[in-house]
């Protein structure tokens, strides 16, 4: 496969399947419009694969938050709580949420079953942050940490979306750095 960048207009004119597009990965897509989820749902009905880390889709096109809950909830197959972002506040106490220094937190997941390479039981560290208070609605959960579910897979027609419900913002760090 080749990877190509596709915009915000050619996914509202519904261009995903013309431009022979087979998955979408969406990093830290906070805002789309109504017509966007529209148009990326039918490419998921129809076969396509769509890949998101976090927060995907709770802004509309003019960033304002979507209210009471995202369309996108429906493609990813569950019920988000409120918007809780990470901020960086190193030498404050915890939040409610246990966070102690912005983007970086360490915490681990347990796979309760297998996903690609990984077997049920694995323990993963990520160093991230995690969107709390998801729950699943038609979705399945193929991993768990302190926070909740991650690894969410939904199969909507012939296509299925895979929301990690973690970023990776130390991954170049991470990458480069010597083991």
């Amino acid at each position: 496969y080749q990877f190509a960048h596709i915009s915000s207009v050619q996914v509202e004119q519904n261009l995903i399947n013309e431009l022979g597009i087979k998955v979408i990965i969406m990093p830290r897509i906070m805002s789309l419009s109504l017509l966007e989820v529209q148009n990326l749902k039918k490419f998921v009905e129809n076969g396509g694969v769509i890949i998101s880390d976090l927060h995907v889709g709770r802004l509309n096109e003019h960033c304002k938050l979507y209210q009471p809950y995202s369309p996108m909830d429906e493609i990813l197959g569950i019920e988000r709580g409120s918007l809780i972002f990470q901020e960086d506040k190193k030498d404050e106490e915890d939040n409610k949420f246990g966070y102690k220094g912005g983007y970086g937190q360490e915490f681990s997941i347990t796979l309760n079953d297998a996903f690609g390479a990984l077997n049920k039981g694995d323990m993963i560290l990520i160093k991230g942050f995690q969107e709390p208070g998801i729950k699943l609605k038609a979705a399945k959960s193929f991993g768990k940490s302190d926070l909740g579910d991650v690894l969410i897979k939904n199969q909507i027609g012939k296509g299925f979306v895979i929301t990690l419900n973690f970023d990776l913002a130390n991954y170049l760090q991470e990458r480069n750095s010597e083991a």
